[in-house]
């Protein structure tokens, strides 16, 4: 798991995934960010495979199993709402990241906290414009309720914080990706170890047979899930690992 501060992991953590690996085990790496919105750290871990976008995007090793997309037809309704109630947003495809015409004060941090990570904004009237999913921040209480409800045919909204809403392809989330691998692998539930740090973790945790909470922060999952380890800044990972016996603890190590 990332530590969210420095949007890195310890050596730690990396080592006990090529311990994993040399042990023939599959790794994918299951997140709400877009293929596109990693940052080219990410590719330099030992997965096998991702799930991106929340579920839209499953890729194995350099084969793509799943691609979902928000039909053409749709993507100008979208946006033409979006201008309607003033709601400032940006979009993330598996190709690219957009913003539309409303990078007020709160999106517009956040797009720039984003370009920091190396990655660059294109605006929504770009040829190449598509998405699968979508922050928001609503300029008011009617403009949420507004778009919840018209948009609600298409998407799943799921609420981050106070000021900002997910919006993600209906039908698709971090658990739906792990249904589909553990079919496609044909691997028993029992077999799937989850990790997780955050409540959009917790569908993907549910469908695992094994749950693993990195971290005690989040207190409505420590009853649900299977174990629940130290946090990512103190190697939470490797500790479920050993607790888990997966791989050795290091000697000296109690």
């Amino acid at each position: 798991m990332r530590i969210e501060q420095t949007d890195t992991i310890t050596k730690q953590t990396y080592q006990s995934f090529q311990q994993l690996k040399e042990k023939g085990y599959v790794l994918f790496l299951n997140t709400g960010r877009s293929f596109h919105a990693f940052g080219e750290f990410v590719y330099t871990l030992p997965f096998d495979g991702f799930v991106c976008g929340c579920g839209t995007y499953i890729r194995y090793h350099d084969q793509v199993l799943l691609e979902a997309k928000l039909p053409d037809d749709k993507i100008q309704e979208v946006l033409d709402f979006l201008e309607k109630y003033r709601i400032e947003a940006y979009f993330e495809g598996h190709r690219g990241l957009f913003c539309n015409q409303f990078p007020f004060a709160y999106m517009k941090g956040q797009i720039e906290s984003i370009v920091k990570r190396g990655l660059a904004f294109r605006d929504t009237q770009d040829l190449t414009f598509h998405f699968i999913k979508l922050s928001v921040h609503y300029p008011d209480e009617d403009a949420r309720v507004h778009f919840e409800s018209e948009m609600g045919k298409y998407f799943d909204c799921i609420k981050r914080n106070e000021d900002e809403t997910e919006v993600v392809l209906k039908g698709y989330s971090k658990g739906s990706a792990m249904a589909f691998l553990l079919q496609y692998f044909n691997i028993p539930n029992q077999n799937c170890y989850a990790f997780g740090d955050s409540n959009n973790d917790e569908e993907m945790q549910l469908a695992a047979g094994n749950s693993i909470l990195i971290g005690k922060r989040l207190r409505n999952l420590v009853d649900k899930v299977t174990f629940v380890s130290k946090d990512a800044a103190h190697d939470g990972v490797t500790y479920a690992l050993q607790a888990l016996n997966f791989i050795p603890k290091k000697k000296g190590e109690a």
